[in-house]
Formats: C-alpha cells, structure tokens, sequence
C-alpha cells in the first residue's frame, strides 16, 4: 500500500496543540483554494515540495517519544488522503501518542470513520465563513460543499472527543457580524479559536499578501463579543490565549 505523502515536517512544536508538546505533519493537496490559505504551496506546488518518508517521521516520533505527547496532521486537506492518512494514525497510535488532525470538514465520511474506530483524540474543524451557500463557496471556491461541512461540524459536536473550530479573521475581510454568525451556528461548542490572519510567507492569491495581519485588539474585541460557547480563543504567531464564556451561555444549543 502507497504510504501517506507527508510535504513537511515540524518535530517539536508547542504552539498546534495548546498544553502538549507535538509534533506536526504536513500534508500535501487540498480541495478548497481559499485565497487567504497560508499553506499555498501545499496546494498550488505540492509537486515542488521535498517528500519526506514516513519512516523518517516514525523514527523522529520513537526518538523523541519522551518528550512529544501527540501529533497534529495538517495541511492541505489530511482526509484527503484515505487509507493511507488511517494506516498513518495506526502507526503514531501504536508509539503511545494523541492524535488530531485539521480538517476543511468536507469530508464528514472519513471524519466519522476516523472517530468510530478510534483513530483521532482531536479535531479542528476550520470554519471559513458563515454558513450560508454562495458566502461559503466564494470563501472556498468550490461549490455545493456546505451541507457537508456542517455535517462535520455536528458530527465532532456530538462525538465526545476534543475538538475545537477555528476561523481565520481577515483585516477588512471578516467582520464581527461574521463572527457572531458562525458563533450563533456552533452555539454550545466546546471551544471557537479566532486566528490570526498571518500573510507574510504569501497567500494562494497574491492579492491577500498587501493586507496586514490581524491585530491583537482586533481579535480580543471580536473574541469579547461571541456568546454562546463554552470557551473561545485568540490565536496568534505568539501562541494562544484564552477567554472563558462559559457564564455567557444562556441556553443550550
């Protein structure tokens, strides 16, 4: 069997899975095109990318097993990659180590499959705009992917393990409206991160590289105006900080 393509690697990382020290798998191809996305080589080059083994990762992953807790497989789009992302997490479970991974939710099959059998002690669904048709598919460049993220996103709601959403706030771009929205939508989440629009390693479109990062301010205003979930976060390029609603949740979901 095709062993999963990994395009990059970080060894020890303390920052992709907040409160454990992991290590993070990149990897190639992506079905959406958000012309913000920062991992644009992973999606317009993959072909220029280095392939690094996967027995290069496992060895790093038994050597450094005293330290590193767990491993977060990013990219692109992981579930994407089918058997081969499922004989990956067999391999990093079978070493003692948490497994996430950080999703489009486009693909609610593999997600439900992977958490049925066990394969994921996290997930990060990324939540590109409010949940409307057209809005989503202009953010995304794809269409008729809506109803499939938000089956996803039910889905993590109700599976039991960690999971948290994430939207990326965009100067000029994503506005508090937006994020209420998206908030109202995932109301009684356990946790909704605002992230830090980051442009400085470029963006899918070029034209998104002339915006400037998020501030701080910007993203605890709009964090401070999201009721309705458990907790939500700030993150940014120094790491995470949180902010507790739990005494702002009115009713359940």
């Amino acid at each position: 069997m095709r062993e999963l393509d990994i395009a990059g690697f970080i060894p020890k990382s303390v920052v992709d899975w907040r409160g454990k020290v992991s290590s993070v798998v990149f990897v190639p191809g992506c079905n959406f095109a958000c012309d913000y996305c920062f991992s644009h080589q992973l999606i317009s080059k993959p072909d220029s990318l280095p392939k690094i083994h996967v027995s290069t990762v496992l060895d790093s992953l038994s050597n450094r097993q005293n330290n590193i807790k767990a491993v977060v497989i990013s990219g692109g789009e992981p579930t994407l990659h089918g058997h081969r992302l499922i004989r990956f997490l067999e391999e990093v479970q079978a070493r003692g180590l948490l497994t996430r991974i950080e999703t489009n939710g486009s693909n609610p099959f593999m997600i439900r499959f992977l958490i049925e059998n066990e394969l994921l002690d996290s997930v990060v669904l990324d939540v590109k705009a409010p949940l409307y048709s057209k809005r989503y598919a202009e953010t995304v460049n794809k269409t008729a992917v809506l109803s499939k993220v938000k089956r996803s996103m039910y889905l993590v709601m109700d599976s039991g393990i960690d999971y948290e959403f994430r939207t990326v706030v965009i100067p000029g771009k994503t506005s508090l409206r937006d994020i209420q929205s998206i908030a109202r939508s995932i109301r009684g989440a356990k946790r909704f991160v605002l992230q830090q629009f980051v442009p400085f390693s470029g963006t899918l479109n070029p034209k998104f590289e002339s915006i400037s990062a998020t501030s701080y301010d910007q993203l605890i205003e709009f964090a401070q105006k999201v009721i309705g979930i458990q907790e939500v976060r700030i993150k940014t390029e120094k790491g995470e900080e949180t902010i507790n609603q739990l005494s702002r949740i009115h009713q359940p979901r």
